[in-house]
C-alpha cells in the first residue's frame, strides 16, 4: 500500500445536492465506512488500524487482530519510510504528493503474499484526530513474500512532534532542486523528492520500491559496462564520493554529478543517500572552456617562443669585451626585452627595457619598440638621447592605449672605451669601476618613452678602463616577492654583485638569478626579470 494522503473521487456522491438530500452533511471517512462491495481499512494519526471492513478480512486473508495494529503490516517495506513522511507532510502543509490521480502499488497479503490493488485514498481530520481511508480494489498478485510485523506506536504526543519534524523535512526536501533519493542497501528506492520524479520523468509510487539501476541505467568513463557491480556501489567502494555519470534518460543523454553517503540504521539495514545533479550543459561549457583554455596556452607558448626568438643569441667571445643577458617573463609573454648589435664596426648597441604592463599587449608593445630603437640606432644615429627622442615622439604618435615603456640604452666605442648612455626613466644600472665596489649610476635623462611627446633626452658617457662592468636590470629583479613577503631590494642585489666582482658576465648574471631564485622560494613570479651584463676587457 503506498502512501496515504490525498483527495481522490471514491466514485461516492459528495455532491451538495447529495449532501442535502440525504439531509445532513457526512465526512468521506463516514461514507467510507458505508462501502460493503470493496475492500476498505481506516487508520489513525498515529498509524494504528481502526476498522476494516469484512470484504477487506476476505480478500487480503487477515483476521480480525489486524484492528489496533500498525498499518505498516499491510504496507510493503519499501513503501514505509515514504508513507510516514508523505503523511507528515499533510499534517504540516495540507498537501499531497499523489492527489488528483489514481494509485496502483501492493497491498500485503494476511499470507505474506502481495497483491497489486487500485488505492483511492482519502484523508481526513474529524475532531482532534486524523483519519487515513483506502478503498483498494485487488488488480493482480505477485507472490513475493513479505514479512509481516507489528510496529510499537509511541504516545500520541509524541507522534505528534514526530510528524512535525518529519513533516518538514520532507518538505524540505522537495523543495531542493537538486534529486534526493533513499535506497536500501540492494538499491530499492525507499524514499524520493519531487525533483526524482522529475529527473526520470514517471510517477512518484512507481518509483518507490523500484530498482535505482533500472530507473537510472548509469555508465561510468573508464570503467567497464560489464562489470557486475552498479555504478553507485563502484562509488561507494571508491575514494570519492562524488562522482560524474553518464545515463540515457527521457531519450536525452545526460551527465549527472553524484554524490552519495552510506549508512545503517541497524546493523542489518543498510541505506544509501545520493544527491543527483544534471551537469550535462555545465560539463560541456566546462570541456569547452578546457579546450579553449588549452588552444590559448598552445598559443601563447608558440607566442613566447616566437618572443624568444626576437631576443638576440649571446655575442661570441671578443677580446676588447664580454657582454651576456637573460630575460625571464612572468606570464608566458611579457614585456620586457632586451638588444645588443654592433653599429658598423666599432661601435656596441646595448639596451634594456620594460613596458608597462604583461601578457600580450606588453609583448606586441615591447617588440614595436625594440624595433624601433633598433631601426634609428642603425640609421647612423650615433647620440643615445637622439635615438631615444625619435623613438618618443613615434611611440605617441601611434599609442591608443597610452602604453609606455622604461629604457636604459648604451653605446660603447669598443677601441676608446668610451660609453655614451641614455637612461628613460628606468631603474639606475649598477658599475663596478678598476675592481672596486659597485655603485649606482643614478642620473636619469628623461622620462618613461610614451609619456610625453616632443620630449628631449640627455646622456651620459663613462670611460670604460680594462675590467670594468656595468650591469643592466628591469625592477623585477629588485621587486620580486619572498615566499614571506617583502622585496628583493637594492641592497640584496648589490651584495651578491660584490660577491661576484671579478666573474665573468655568466656568472654574474646566473648568480643574480639563482639568488632571486631561492629569495622568491614558491611565490610566484610576480614581473618579468631581464638582466645584460657588460665588461670591458681593452
Amino acid at each position: 500500500m503506498p502512501i496515504l494522503l490525498g483527495y481522490y473521487d471514491f466514485s461516492i456522491d459528495t455532491s451538495h445536492t447529495a449532501k442535502e438530500k440525504a439531509g445532513k452533511v457526512m465526512n468521506k471517512i463516514d461514507e467510507l465506512k458505508k462501502v460493503k462491495d470493496a475492500p476498505v481499512v481506516i487508520s489513525d494519526r498515529s498509524g494504528l488500524v481502526v476498522y476494516a471492513n469484512c470484504c477487506f478480512f476476505d480478500i487480503y486473508q487477515w483476521t480480525g487482530d489486524l484492528i489496533g495494529s500498525s498499518l505498516n503490516r499491510i504496507i510493503p517495506s519499501a513503501f514505509h519510510d515514504a508513507h510516514n513522511m508523505g503523511f507528515s507532510r499533510f499534517l504540516v502543509t495540507g498537501k499531497s504528493r499523489i492527489a488528483d490521480h489514481v494509485v496502483e502499488a501492493a497491498v500485503v497479503m494476511g499470507d505474506g503474499r502481495r497483491r497489486w490493488s487500485k488505492h483511492l485514498i482519502v484523508v481526513e481530520k474529524i475532531g482532534d484526530n486524523y483519519l487515513i481511508g483506502a478503498k483498494l480494489i485487488p488488480l493482480d498478485q505477485v507472490p513475493r513474500p513479505a514479512p509481516s510485523h507489528e510496529s510499537h506506536v509511541p504516545a500520541l504526543p509524541v507522534i505528534d512532534e514526530l510528524r512535525q519534524t518529519i513533516g518538514k523535512l520532507e518538505l524540505a526536501l522537495s523543495e531542493i532542486e537538486d534529486s534526493i533519493v533513499w535506497t536500501d542497501g540492494i538499491g530499492e528506492v525507499r524514499l524520493c523528492n519531487k525533483a526524482f520524479d522529475q529527473l526520470v520523468g514517471k510517477n512518484h509510487l512507481s518509483i518507490l520500491g523500484a530498482d535505482l539501476s533500472e530507473l537510472l541505467p548509469l555508465t561510468s568513463p573508464g570503467i567497464s559496462v560489464d562489470s557486475p557491480e552498479h555504478p553507485i556501489q563502484q562509488l561507494l567502494a571508491s575514494e570519492h564520493t562524488r562522482r560524474d555519470f553518464e545515463v540515457e534518460i527521457q531519450g536525452q543523454r545526460e551527465i549527472l554529478e553524484i554524490s552519495c553517503s552510506e549508512f545503517s540504521l541497524r546493523d542489518f539495514q543498510k541505506s544509501i543517500i545520493l544527491a543527483l545533479r544534471v551537469v550535462t550543459q555545465q560539463r560541456r561549457m566546462a570541456d569547452a572552456l578546457a579546450a579553449s583554455q588549452k588552444r590559448m596556452a598552445e598559443e601563447l607558448q608558440i607566442g613566447r617562443e616566437i618572443q624568444m626568438s626576437l631576443l638576440p643569441a649571446s655575442l661570441p667571445e671578443e677580446p676588447a669585451f664580454s657582454i651576456f643577458a637573460l630575460c625571464h617573463p612572468a606570464l608566458e609573454v611579457g614585456g620586457d626585452f632586451y638588444d645588443h648589435y654592433f653599429i658598423r664596426k666599432n661601435r656596441l648597441c646595448f639596451c634594456v627595457g620594460d613596458v608597462s604592463g604583461k601578457g600580450v599587449p606588453a609583448a606586441l608593445f615591447m617588440a614595436v619598440v625594440k624595433t624601433m630603437i633598433r631601426d634609428y640606432a642603425y640609421s647612423g644615429k650615433n647620440r643615445t638621447a637622439e635615438i631615444v627622442r625619435q623613438a618618443n615622439r613615434e611611440i605617441n604618435r601611434h599609442n591608443p592605449a597610452s602604453m609606455f615603456c622604461s629604457l636604459f640604452i648604451g653605446i660603447l666605442e669598443i677601441k676608446s672605451g668610451l660609453l655614451v648612455y641614455t637612461n628613460a626613466g628606468h631603474n639606475p644600472p649598477f658599475f663596478m669601476k678598476n675592481g672596486r665596489s659597485f655603485v649606482l649610476l643614478k642620473d636619469k635623462h628623461g622620462p618613461v618613452l610614451g609619456a610625453c611627446d616632443e620630449i628631449r633626452y640627455d646622456e651620459g658617457s663613462i670611460q670604460m678602463e680594462p675590467g670594468d662592468v656595468i650591469l643592466v636590470y628591469t625592477d623585477g629583479v629588485t621587486e620580486a616577492v619572498g615566499q614571506n613577503g617583502g622585496w628583493y631590494t637594492v641592497d640584496r642585489l648589490r651584495r651578491v654583485l660584490e660577491e661576484k666582482k671579478m666573474a665573468a658576465p655568466t656568472d654574474i648574471i646566473a648568480a643574480v638569478t639563482d639568488d632571486v631564485k631561492q629569495f622568491k622560494g614558491n611565490a610566484q613570479q610576480a614581473d618579468d626579470i631581464t638582466l645584460i651584463c657588460l665588461q670591458y676587457k681593452g
